[in-house]
């Protein structure tokens, strides 16, 4: 059986987003119509397991209720696997963007962070200490 590759299957993007969106994200998160769009513009050479770790890195990353086109973008500004870097350096920088992302999206409540983080207080005062967020 040959499948074809997912730049060669466009129109499947819609429904597979929404698909790995809803799977991967415990609130009714929801995909615009320019995400949707610029979801369908990407050449996507990992794939579908490229397409499903982009959704799961920006439902993580955006506190939207209806992720954007501009949501996505921001995304694309992470590490990738073509930048050869190690995985002690990629869990850094993703540590470094989910608890500013956080700390922004609960404006500095720590106690809301590790609610939210499924961490301890303890934990996220070692990671704003170790990342340079400002309280």
């Amino acid at each position: 059986m040959n499948i074809p590759p997912l730049r060669e299957r466009k129109e499947d993007i819609p429904a597979l987003a929404s698909y790995y969106l809803k799977i991967y994200n415990e609130t009714d998160k929801k995909l615009s119509s320019d995400a949707i769009a610029y979801l369908m513009s990407k050449d996507w050479r990992g794939n579908v397991r490229e397409l499903i770790h982009t959704i799961q890195k920006v439902s993580i990353l955006s506190d939207r209720e209806t992720l954007t086109a501009k949501d996505f973008e921001l995304g694309n500004n992470t590490i990738t696997v073509t930048n050869k870097i190690d995985f002690k350096n990629a869990r850094e920088h993703f540590e470094r963007e989910y608890f500013s992302s956080l700390f922004k999206q609960c404006n500095g409540n720590v106690s809301e962070m590790a609610h939210i983080s499924g961490l301890t207080r303890q934990n996220i005062y070692l990671k704003i200490k170790k990342y340079g967020i400002k309280l």
